[in-house]
Order: C-alpha cells, then sequence, then structure tokens
C-alpha cells in the first residue's frame, strides 16, 4: 500500500502544472499606429516642412510613453533608401485607448522628390530600445 501511494506522488509530481491549461500565445503589440495622415508626394518640397497627423492606439492594461518615428521611401518594402524625416518622443498614451498626434517634418536637403512615388512609414514603440511596429 505505501509503495502504490509513494508511486502514485512520484506520478503526479512528476506531471507539468498545468498540463490542462491550453498553450501560451505570444503577446500581442501593446504599441500600434490606427491611421497616418500625410500630404501627397507632389506636394512635398524640401524646402517647406509639412504635417503629419495620425493616432496611436494602446491595447496594454497600463498607460505608456509612445516614440514615433517617421520615414520616407523610394520603395515599399523594407528595402532601398530610407529618409528620416521626423520624430516625436515621450508623450503618454493612457490604456486601453488611443491618442492622436501632429508632427512637423521636413524633408533633407538633397531628397529626390520629381518623378518617384514614395511612401511614409511610421514605427511607434514604448521605449528606445524595444521593437517598433511600424504602418
Amino acid at each position: 500500500m505505501k509503495k502504490t501511494a509513494l508511486a502514485l506522488c512520484a506520478v503526479l509530481l512528476a506531471l507539468p502544472a498545468g498540463a490542462d491549461a491550453a498553450p501560451r500565445t505570444p503577446k500581442k503589440p501593446r504599441l500600434f499606429v490606427t491611421s497616418l495622415i500625410a500630404p501627397s508626394g507632389r506636394m512635398l518640397d524640401p524646402a517647406r516642412p509639412f504635417t503629419i497627423t495620425g493616432r496611436i492606439a494602446n491595447r496594454s492594461r497600463r498607460t505608456s510613453r509612445a516614440f514615433v518615428a517617421f520615414t520616407l521611401r523610394t520603395t515599399r518594402a523594407r528595402t532601398g533608401n530610407a529618409y528620416r524625416v521626423g520624430a516625436q518622443s515621450a508623450f503618454r498614451v493612457r490604456r486601453r485607448s488611443a491618442r492622436r498626434f501632429r508632427v512637423r517634418a521636413q524633408l533633407p536637403a538633397g531628397f529626390p522628390v520629381r518623378g518617384r512615388p514614395l511612401y511614409l512609414t511610421a514605427c511607434v514603440r514604448r521605449a528606445r530600445l524595444a521593437r517598433p511596429r511600424c504602418r
């Protein structure tokens, strides 16, 4: 009887805790860009600043700081030339809500505007070293 009880205890201790639980799903990003509005490429001029507006949502249960960086690319993919045109940092987005932003940006002096389609990318992250989420 004692051997059976000891064997049963050993089997129960050998089972992983939470074997009945569902497998863990990866965490979803907490901060992400939901909308982005900028002037068309024809209206951009390296001599004049322009305004970028958009909205950032926070899915987490905590208030978080957001760092947003903007780049213009000449190709849609992440390859090719990328030009930083502006950034905004350290504004707070309350938990489970969204916040609008407005940034004044300017093109670099030697930016090739004429004859190319341009793609604006906004990347948001919650800390300087965190992985950015882009749109």
